[in-house]
């Protein structure tokens, strides 16, 4: 994550927010997302689980940085155990 966050172009990697969260702490979590942990959500929306492809992920993120520039909200969430 942080490798795709350190290439996207100059300004892109501020605007991403990144929220972790452990299944751990959270009932919850864990009934939804046990069996598919690591899991990213970008904008609420599942992107990836068990593995990140990097190249597919550095896309997702400058989509959702040209939507969230065109005023729709949203912020890159990872959920992690």
């Amino acid at each position: 994550m942080e490798r795709v966050l350190d290439d996207l172009p100059e300004g892109v990697a501020d605007r991403v927010e990144i929220v972790k969260r452990s299944i751990l702490d959270d009932p919850a979590l864990h009934a939804q997302w046990w069996e598919k942990i690591p899991v990213l959500l970008i904008d609420g929306r599942l992107h990836a689980h068990w593995r990140v492809a990097p190249e597919r992920l550095r896309e997702a993120l400058l989509d959702a940085d040209d939507k969230r520039s065109e005023g729709a909200p949203g912020a890159a969430e990872h959920v992690a155990l």
